[in-house]
């Protein structure tokens, strides 16, 4: 369960840090020139990407949850990094609708 936690705070992590370079920050919302506040962007994206670890660390410890995190990290920048760069015009709409399937499928494993 927390593997999936931390998938998820990883993608958003990542997204939020592409929301602060203004190329990704166009893509993703449509609207040209620079993010208005890339600093908290940045800062957002970083704390998204501490509490995937923390999730990491509390569901296997610390040797087995910094590998799991390695590959987590791995997964979510490339299915982020395939999308920005592979779907430019759908990228806004599958931004939202990939997290919400990977809570749909959260919801449905706990179940």
């Amino acid at each position: 369960m927390a593997g999936w936690l931390s998938l998820l705070l990883c993608y958003a992590g990542f997204a939020a840090l592409a929301c602060a370079m203004p190329r990704h920050f166009a893509q993703i919302t449509g609207r040209r020139g620079a993010p208005l506040r890339p600093r908290l962007w940045q800062g957002a994206g970083a704390l998204l990407l501490a509490l995937s670890l923390w999730a990491a660390l509390d569901q296997w410890g610390r040797g087995l949850g910094l590998t799991a995190w390695a590959g987590i990290l791995t997964l979510a920048a490339l299915a982020l990094g395939l999308l920005l760069t592979g779907i430019e015009e759908r990228a806004p709409r599958l931004l939202l609708v990939l997290p919400a399937l990977l809570v749909a499928g959260l919801m449905l494993a706990a179940a």
